[in-house]
């Protein structure tokens, strides 16, 4: 089901929902999504198959966001070579030292190959191949170029034709809210601090008093956060988590 959609220029796929509500077939050109479309398969042999590969290709997805249709071509190619083996009298055992110093070989062949991805024109260049968009590939290349890998991109659906972007100088973390009663803004779902109290810390907060005995020098600034937060300032902690009331 994957294949069609290898390649620059790739075809579509329909996958009938089996689901209530609606039944209009959902049209999809990534493999990743295409495999977790796959819920189980008649054979309980090639179910069990079909179900380790769509492990694999989603794994592929999560850890490079691509090639998710190149390893499922891949593995089906070296499993086919790998029964014509078998059939032919091979050792199955005796497959895997061959198949780990041939990918040392790929692997090698492929960092000598690699072009880095430097500069706003060769970003526009691939962002075009991929999006088929010029406008939107010129954006991205901008955007790109400004952020660098040390800033953090996030896409938002619009409800117009238009491509907008948004610079926003700060700092970002992976992380939420404790609590929705953080949230200052429930129609975007955020919390918006004005001239707030900021503590950040790689430890569990509590009490301040138990951070003493440990010989921690930041007492000081926990008891200031603390006044801040029953003065009603506002007060921001960032930490890996926060116990007690």
């Amino acid at each position: 089901m994957v294949r069609p959609t290898l390649g620059p220029l790739p075809r579509l796929v329909g996958v009938e929902p089996i689901g209530p509500g609606d039944k209009r077939p959902e049209v999809l050109d990534n493999g990743a999504v295409i495999a977790r479309r796959i819920l189980a398969l008649p054979n309980r042999d090639q179910d069990m198959g079909a179900m380790f590969m769509r492990h694999v290709l989603w794994r592929q997805h999560e850890r490079a966001g691509d090639g998710t249709v190149t390893t499922a071509v891949l593995f089906h190619s070296i499993f086919t070579q790998a029964l014509k083996y078998i059939a032919g009298g091979g050792n199955a055992t005796r497959l895997r030292r061959p198949l780990e110093d041939g990918l040392r070989v790929i692997l090698d062949e492929l960092r000598s190959r690699a072009i880095p991805l430097e500069g706003q024109q060769r970003v526009t260049q691939i962002a075009e191949s991929i999006s088929h968009d010029p406008a939107l590939a010129r954006m991205l290349g901008e955007v790109f170029d400004i952020v660098s890998e040390h800033g953090e991109i996030e896409l938002r659906s619009g409800h117009t034709h238009e491509l907008r972007r948004e610079y926003v100088t700060g700092t970002y973390g992976k992380g939420k809210l404790v609590s929705e009663w953080m949230v200052t803004d429930p129609t975007k779902s955020r919390a918006d601090l004005e001239d707030a109290a900021i503590l950040t810390s790689d430890l569990l907060i509590d009490d301040p008093a138990e951070l003493a005995a440990d010989g921690v020098d930041v007492v000081a600034g926990l008891r200031q956060d603390r006044s801040a937060c029953e003065r009603g300032d506002p007060c921001l902690r960032l930490g890996r988590g926060h116990v007690g009331g």
